[in-house]
């Protein structure tokens, strides 16, 4: 099913979504421009919103690019419940992984993407470059040195990260720092200047892993390197007759092998000790499990450039909000005044005892620019693709989805999509808004469930734009009759969806029409496959959706 939500809303002065120079965005359509609020601006809006929150599971993504310091926040979190008198060495340890974990985790998944230790070489490089600086200066510029170390200590891009990747991280990290003391010397001497793994001494290491919880990590890898070996020695049997040249060819086969068994099994040991494993193997673990989809990443998707993690196909389409009436940018002059020489504020006088004659004026000044508009908005959410993100299915088509969990994936998109309309009614975007308090709320709803694939946006009823004072009119008795912007709009709307469904022959299972008490003065045409159910709440949608959707009407955390 295609989800499809229309909104046209009025906003009072304001600046909700600004360019890099502060004006109000804007776009030209229809040859005349207009006002614009940018999907992505529209789409955090939503996402972080207390109201889809509140309608959602607590199954979150997280967009950083500080989850190498999330990571750190979390060991440290943990340090703090090691209270124990037996744990104090432990707890310490923990702290001190805390700290290098960070840098670690930035220098492999940092911009550079290179091993740790080069990333850390050319960090002291800089370091010593900027301490040069400074001594040879004057002024030093703290701020910027901050500044330069956080960067070093994020990855490379921001990121949406699944709670499973940054949990099997943290994980790895806590299993690591409490095998440690069960780690033999010889098992970490065994690398060489470079870090490369010396196998033979690797493995030889494993006799002297005793009884501990590391012991118990060690023992399928030695398994398996037994088994492994096993079948080697099976497989390069010496056959009866043998001539000595094929003798030869065998034995350096079965070597070969069994050098090779003997490398993926120190490869293997080398991940267990905490400070040689790579984060990149638990992330590619993580990845190959479809499970864990969070409902927001379901929603919006996920790009990364990486082989460590899954792109997330989005199951939502968002459009630009554009005005419905051409653009016009206005300038506010502010000023800021020094208490003390506003002369009306006597009680300064009092407080501080001044008696000296202030000079009048302004302390600074600037300008400010702002629009008003109002706006017309369009998204759709694939509630079957949705439903596939959530259950994994979308990044394996070959897994076989449960019945129950098919089921429950179906309500989490159902709270999923209310969440998300109930945000597109009730929030917006947060510009300039301790200034403006531009807080509105919708003129018109229309939500529209569809069994189609092919969406469609009624942007085109506003390609002649709305103009309210050349569309006044005089009625009989000579009075001017303004028109109202919203109104006005949302009549171009629902004359635009009426003509569509009609022409295209575009059918519906249903049409939720919300108007918030207004009198439009035009309606959805009633059609037998187009039904139209006007609703007068906000409750009164979200359940006629939810029974649309065929979802409880309560809401279920899965």
């Amino acid at each position: 099913m295609l989800i499809e939500v229309h909104t046209i809303q009025n906003h009072a002065p304001s600046n909700l979504n600004r360019d890099e120079s502060g004006s109000p965005k804007s776009a030209l359509f229809g040859g005349y421009r207009r006002a614009r609020i940018s999907s992505q601006c529209l789409k955090r809006a939503y996402r972080t919103s207390k109201t889809f929150r509140n309608e959602v599971d607590k199954d979150l993504g997280m967009q950083t690019r500080s989850m190498p310091e999330e990571i750190k926040t979390r060991l440290l979190a943990h340090a703090g419940t090691l209270t124990e008198p037996d744990q104090a060495a432990l707890q310490t340890k923990f702290k001190e992984w805390a700290e290098k974990s960070q840098a670690k985790l930035a220098a492999i998944l940092g911009k550079a993407g290179k091993e740790a230790g080069v990333e850390e070489h050319e960090e002291e490089e800089e370091s010593s470059a900027l301490t040069a600086e400074e001594e040879s200066s004057t002024e030093v510029d703290e701020e910027v040195a901050v500044a330069f170390k956080q960067e070093k200590q994020q990855t490379a891009q921001s990121v949406f990260w699944r709670e499973l990747e940054l949990k099997a991280l943290f994980d790895a990290y806590r299993v690591r720092i409490e095998w440690d003391q069960g780690v033999p010397d010889a098992m970490r001497k065994a690398f060489d200047s470079k870090g490369k793994v010396l196998a033979e001494k690797m493995v030889e290491s494993m006799s002297q892993v005793t009884d501990s919880s590391f012991a118990v990590a060690v023992e399928p890898i030695r398994k398996q390197r037994r088994e492994e070996s096993e079948t080697l020695n099976e497989k390069f049997r010496a056959p009866a007759g043998e001539a000595e040249n094929k003798k030869k060819d065998r034995e350096k086969k079965l070597k070969n092998a069994k050098a090779k068994n003997d490398e993926n099994a120190a490869k293997a040991l080398a991940q267990l000790i905490l400070e040689r494993f790579d984060p990149k193997v638990i992330l590619r673990e993580s990845r190959l499990r479809a499970d864990g989809i969070p409902v927001d990443m379901a929603l919006f998707g996920r790009m990364v450039t990486s082989d460590l993690m899954h792109n997330v196909e989005a199951s939502s389409q968002f459009a630009h909000a554009i005005s419905t009436h051409e653009f016009t940018r206005e300038f506010d002059l502010w000023t800021r005044v020094d208490d003390r020489r506003d002369k009306r504020l006597d009680w300064y006088l009092d407080a501080f005892g001044a008696e000296e004659r202030l000079r009048t004026g302004t302390d600074s000044m600037g300008d400010a620019e702002f629009t008003s508009a109002c706006f017309y908005s369009y998204f759709n959410v694939d509630f079957d693709a949705l439903t596939d993100n959530l259950t994994g299915k979308a990044i394996n088509r070959r897994l076989a989805v449960p019945e129950e969990d098919h089921k429950k994936a179906r309500e989490r998109a159902c709270n999923a999509v209310v969440g998300l309309v109930k945000a597109a009614i009730l929030e917006r975007p947060t510009g300039k808004f301790n200034s403006m308090a531009t807080a509105s709320l919708p003129a018109l709803v229309l939500v529209e469930v569809r069994h189609s694939h092919v969406p469609v946006s009624y942007a085109d009823a506003f390609a002649k734009p709305v103009d309210p004072k050349n569309d006044e009119e005089q009625s009989d008795t000579g009075q001017v009759q303004h028109v109202d912007l919203p109104e006005e709009s949302a009549r171009r709307l629902i004359k635009e969806a009426n003509r569509i469904t009609k022409a295209f022959c575009r059918g519906a299972v249903s049409r939720l029409l919300f108007t918030g008490g207004r009198k439009i003065g035009e309606s959805l045409d009633q059609l037998d496959s187009a039904p139209v159910c006007p609703v007068d709440s906000i409750d009164a949608l979200v359940a006629e959706l939810r029974t649309t959707l065929g979802c409880p009407q309560e809401r279920k955390d899965a």
